[in-house]
């Protein structure tokens, strides 16, 4: 008991004895909380969509990036551009698992050698049309747009069609 003086001390302690001992509200307060964190968490699990396979699209176009890099670099020294050697050789190592389409040369002789792919390992030219200093290209009701500049120039687009959806990577 708590040692009092007067009667104002007295309706204070008891008060605060009071407020001490009352703890069904605070029971009730957490155990509503325990519920609705179960109850969203039920749903946000059946909610949760499933995860999709794995596409392989944007690791290659960044290896794609790194490579012909190199091999542009190579060519500035050397002055030979092996542009058929050098894309077969990438398409053989993605395995044909994904398509990919180049546009490769130099802007003062670009011609429609210049824009291929390699299905079944065979190299097939793509149609685009030409405005200028721009190559335009339509993949699945998609049209790409690519800026052809002075000296070499080397573009792709990846594309891979996977459970239903369509992943693309482009430099």
């Amino acid at each position: 008991m708590i040692k009092t003086r007067g009667k104002a001390s007295s309706c204070l302690a008891q008060a605060w004895s009071r407020q001490r001992g009352d703890k069904t509200g605070q029971f009730y307060l957490l155990a509503a909380i325990v519920i609705i964190t179960l109850i969203v968490g039920v749903f946000t699990i059946t909610n949760f969509s499933k995860k999709k396979g794995d596409s392989i699209v944007y690791d290659l176009g960044e290896e794609l990036k790194i490579e012909s890099g190199k091999f542009l670099d190579r060519g500035a020294v050397t002055g030979n551009y092996d542009w058929d050697s050098f894309t077969s050789n990438f398409s053989n190592y993605s395995k044909g698992k994904i398509d990919i389409i180049y546009i490769v040369g130099n802007r003062s002789v670009f011609n429609s050698n210049n824009v291929y792919r390699y299905p079944n390992m065979t190299k097939q030219l793509i149609a685009y049309t030409q405005t200028g200093d721009y190559i335009n290209i339509t993949i699945n009701k998609t049209d790409y747009k690519f800026k052809l500049k002075e000296g070499q120039n080397f573009y792709f687009i990846i594309s891979q069609e996977l459970e239903g959806e369509r992943y693309v990577a482009r430099n």
